[in-house]
């Protein structure tokens, strides 16, 4: 009898044995390697054991064979950043959600969609007509002569007639795809747990939900139904449900893998969006943009005639220049590592920019930011160690470290 494994690790913590036998009794091996390509965790196997290692992806991968969860090392930071992430989605006009901006940050997720919900069992569930071709002794609906002639009558069947009927279909992919939604807020908002188990039995009573589905499937189940007329109901949750949904999934993961279905977020990339809107939040002028990885794809070498490509994490622009390149460095430090500073150096002394930021995850309990050095020509290299407060809007240690970085340009 197949067993399922289930797995608890930590974000970069210690690796987890499993014995061969308890492997091969799952039948997960497909499944790991699956997720080992998607970069959740390294697996290493032997005759004696095989040894499962993560990563910096956080989440949970469940299927028939294999239930495995990541959870973070600091679950307050990660849990702060992604619900700072997604503040916009807390002001959803309930009556139109695709109208943002027009409610307080009171306005709870969670009560949005349990009314919604609720709105679309008093309204009805969806459905909608399929044509279906039935053969049948005793047909019912349209019969369909020349196919009775052609694919019985042919062949010497003559007690069944070819028929096309109508039948109901009841979106058996909506309940699942709803679910997918309930689970995403429980990444953006906290909620009471009467609130919760109340949004659960909304969703099953509309069908079967033990099957999961991936966001990916739940947005292209949600369109589909979307064009279903004359259900206002439907509409409202329908546009609710793709909201939330929506946006930049840069460092979520949320798809098929093998047998079952990953969601996880990447922190490294989680912390790198943080650290960009940070940026956007404290910029000082109209024209500053502030773009993830832009010299990805640019091919510009560390020197004029050659070198290995650069790739800053974070580049400000100010009108058309290159103003401030930030690095966020996922880590928990008191001090720059001497690679890191000169591996920032390198990219100023490249780039022409004014201004170089470490961002790093703070130690102590407070926020901290100080002068690494200047280089010769007047160009500075900060390192930042950041708390979760540093993400509130009153922060505004950065905007003046960007905002004295005005009298370097006079200088260069």
């Amino acid at each position: 009898m197949q067993t399922k494994l289930r797995i608890s690790l930590r974000e970069r913590g210690e690796p987890q044995v499993v014995s061969p036998a308890d492997w091969m009794s799952a039948g997960c091996a497909d499944d790991a390697t699956a997720l080992a390509r998607l970069g959740v965790l390294k697996v290493t196997r032997s005759d004696a054991y095989v040894l499962l290692e993560p990563k910096t992806l956080v989440g949970v991968f469940d299927s028939p064979r294999l239930l495995l969860e990541v959870l973070p090392k600091a679950p307050v930071l990660s849990a702060g950043l992604l619900q700072r992430l997604n503040h916009w989605r807390k002001s959803i006009d309930v009556d139109d959600p695709s109208k943002v901006g027009v409610f307080s940050d009171s306005v709870s997720l969670w009560k949005s969609f349990e009314l919604l919900l609720t709105n679309l069992h008093s309204e009805g569930l969806p459905w909608s007509y399929a044509r279906k071709t039935d053969i049948s002794s005793a047909p019912r609906g349209r019969v369909l002569f020349r196919e009775t002639l052609t694919r019985l009558a042919a062949r010497g069947i003559n007690h069944q007639l070819v028929a096309n009927i109508q039948v109901r279909d009841h979106f058996n992919c909506f309940a699942p795809a709803l679910d997918t939604v309930r689970r995403r807020l429980v990444l953006l908002e906290n909620a009471p747990p009467e609130v919760r188990s109340r949004v659960v039995r909304l969703i099953s009573l509309i069908a079967d939900i033990s099957v999961p589905v991936s966001e990916d499937e739940a947005r292209s189940a949600f369109k589909m139904m979307a064009e279903l007329e004359g259900r206002p109901s439907l509409d409202a949750l329908l546009r609710f449900c793709l909201q939330i949904l929506d946006g930049d999934r840069y460092y979520r993961h949320s798809q098929r893998v093998g047998s079952g279905i990953a969601e996880f977020v990447d922190l490294e990339k989680l912390w790198e969006n943080a650290i960009q809107m940070l940026l956007m939040q404290h910029s000082g002028s109209v024209d500053d943009r502030v773009l993830l990885h832009p010299l990805r794809r640019a091919a510009i070498t560390l020197f004029e005639d050659g070198g290995p490509e650069i790739d800053p994490d974070i580049v400000s622009y100010r009108g058309s220049f290159q103003h401030a390149i930030v690095d966020a460095k996922y880590s928990i430090a008191t001090s720059p590592s001497a690679a890191d500073v000169y591996q920032m150096t390198a990219y100023l002394s490249r780039l022409k920019c004014q201004v170089g930021l470490l961002a790093y995850v703070a130690q102590r309990s407070e926020t901290e930011m100080h002068l690494v050095g200047t280089l010769g020509d007047g160009r500075k290299l900060f390192a930042c160690y950041l708390t979760l407060d540093a993400f509130d809007s009153e922060f505004n240690m950065l905007r003046d470290i960007l905002s004295a970085t005005d009298s370097i340009s006079e200088m260069v």
